[in-house]
């Protein structure tokens, strides 16, 4: 039982790891594209302000 629950754990930590790394790449691909992002944003709301 304790090596199935060290695997378990492995496979957990590993997860882990998958999503930090994954939520880093989505925060530098936010930072990056942000300044678009919120240019494209600035439009919509000036043309909602004209409607």
């Amino acid at each position: 039982m304790p090596a199935a629950g060290a695997d378990s754990f492995r496979m957990a930590k590993a997860s882990v790891r998958i999503a930090v790394g994954t939520g880093l790449w989505s925060a530098l691909e936010l930072e990056r594209g942000g300044a678009e992002a919120v240019g494209f944003s600035r439009e919509r709301g000036s043309d909602m302000g004209r409607w």
